[in-house]
């Protein structure tokens, strides 16, 4: 299955784009209270896993 690739790196990368935001924000390059843009991910992630699907 092509599709179930996707799905495995789906998980680690959320964890590692969660990191590098939580990351640049302790270094001082984002301001304010990044992490109530969470749901954001959640549609980004759920929209690719639909265009996933949609390529078969």
């Amino acid at each position: 299955m092509a599709g179930n690739g996707r799905h495995r790196i789906a998980f680690p990368l959320t964890l590692v784009v969660i990191g590098v935001v939580l990351l640049l924000r302790e270094l001082g390059y984002l301001h304010g209270n990044v992490l109530r843009y969470w749901p954001v991910l959640l549609i980004v992630w759920g929209i690719g896993m639909i265009w996933a699907a949609r390529r078969g």
